[in-house]
């Protein structure tokens, strides 16, 4: 779907007002790591998300505050402020505020309590879990329920939470997840190309199956669900298809701004929640949490999660910037081009970071040629289109059948009979049924 000038800036501009700004309001985001506010009256943090200056806080008892960021006396910055006996109090002149934005202290006011209950701060709902900190922005009568993910009731030691911070727009970032053909080429290794001499058989190689899928894709109530069918690599037979046997991979994008790559026991690796949260227009953290169900990650898993990603190649002093940036080249390699990876950067999460970048702050659409594979980019184009036009116009945004049912949404890997009608065994697996083709 090639899209007007119109339709692409409904889409990427998130600030105060605009029509994506106030979808994104209408759900819980992830607002960032919560090992960023380690413990009680630890030191706040700015931070800015849909264009908005914010300070977040964790106050003596724990809980953590979202505020902004502008003392409400004379606009100091809260984020230089001192966390105590459970509020945030500005360096500037001593004014106190609790994590609900109520002015609890005034100096030098005398009448503390009836000068103090006159004032209030912008303040924002705040959850924690799945090791991140989560804000709504919206109205509060519209307020959800809290998404019930499936990585949020798992212990710590099952959930590996990173983010990054990227300059470049939220939205290209959400496509280049969607385009799952993309693996083909950009996560390719080269021992496997050299060994089958051509990309189509390399990738059958290195993921069992084979390129070109059979993309499908489908509206449902709380998204997207992409899926891709493949004839399978027969191990017997280097280079030839399974007769028996074909593969289905499925990619749901949950709005407004997440999916869920597939993993757990099968594929041997754990799952993957991917979100993107937009700073303003040419900035956005981009979440990867990675879980597993069944059993915790040990300190080996993490080291080599953190390797084959590339996690390790943040800047936290930078504010979580990445050490690799198109100043660099990303630390493209063109030896290891040849040797060892496809790209010549090591790390999946790196090598997505790299080409998302290339494309500018924000990408110009009006110049793009889209063929087969971009399927999941069309369909999820079309969807936010439509849940924008219904917040516009004053229906409900978009969103799963119940809390509840968002931690039964998975990315998943199936094997079903040749000739069978994976597309229906897939969609059944969801629990909701489909909206409206694409």
């Amino acid at each position: 779907m090639a899209i007007t000038t119109e339709e692409q800036e409904l889409l990427v501009r998130t600030g105060p007002g605009t029509p994506m700004g106030e979808l994104f309001r209408r759900y819980w985001m992830p607002a960032f790591l919560a090992e960023r506010l380690p413990e009680a009256d630890c030191p706040p943090i700015a931070i800015k998300i849909l264009g908005e200056r914010l300070v977040a806080f964790r106050d003596s008892s724990g809980r953590v505050g979202i505020l902004d960021e502008a003392c409400p006396h004379r606009g100091a910055s809260l984020a230089y402020g001192r966390c105590e006996e459970g509020g945030l109090r500005c360096i500037y002149h001593g004014w106190k505020v609790d994590a609900d934005g109520n002015l609890l202290e005034a100096p030098p006011e005398r009448n503390q309590e009836l000068f103090a209950g006159k004032i209030k701060q912008t303040s924002y709902p705040t959850r924690e879990a799945g090791g991140l900190i989560w804000v709504y922005m919206g109205p509060r009568e519209e307020m959800p329920e809290f998404p019930h993910w499936r990585f949020c009731d798992l212990p710590d030691d099952h959930i590996m939470a990173v983010h990054y911070n990227q300059p470049t727009n939220w939205f290209q970032a959400l496509e280049g997840d969607i385009d799952a053909p993309h693996a083909s080429y950009l996560h390719l290794s080269m021992k496997a190309y050299r060994e089958r001499h051509t990309v189509e058989d390399a990738f059958a190689a290195f993921f069992g199956f084979h390129r070109s899928p059979d993309g499908h894709a489908k509206h449902m109530p709380w998204g997207v669900e992409t899926i891709w069918g493949y004839p399978m690599e027969d191990p017997e037979r280097p280079g030839e298809t399974r007769t028996d046997v074909e593969a289905f991979l499925v990619h749901p994008y949950i709005a407004p701004a997440s999916s869920i790559v597939a993993g757990g026991e099968a594929l041997g690796i754990p799952f993957i929640w991917h979100g993107w949260t937009p700073i303003d227009d040419e900035n956005h953290l981009v979440y990867y949490v990675h879980y597993d169900p069944d059993k915790p990650l040990t300190p080996e898993i993490r080291e080599e999660i953190n390797h084959d990603f590339g996690h390790h190649k943040i800047d936290k002093d930078d504010e979580y910037r990445t050490i690799a940036n198109l100043r660099n080249h990303h630390f493209q390699d063109r030896k290891k081009q040849k040797t060892e990876t496809y790209s010549g950067i090591d790390g999946i999460a790196a090598q997505d970071i790299a080409v998302i970048q290339s494309q500018g702050r924000i990408l110009d659409r009006s110049t793009e040629h889209l063929g087969v594979e971009d399927i999941g980019v069309t369909a999820v184009r079309k969807f936010l289109l439509r849940a924008i036009k219904a917040v516009q116009d004053g229906r409900p945004a978009p969103k799963a059948l119940s809390a509840e049912h968002y931690a039964q949404l998975d990315g998943y890997v199936g094997v079903v009979p040749k000739g069978s009608d994976w597309r229906e065994l897939a969609r059944n697996q969801t629990a909701a049924e489909p909206t409206a083709a694409v």
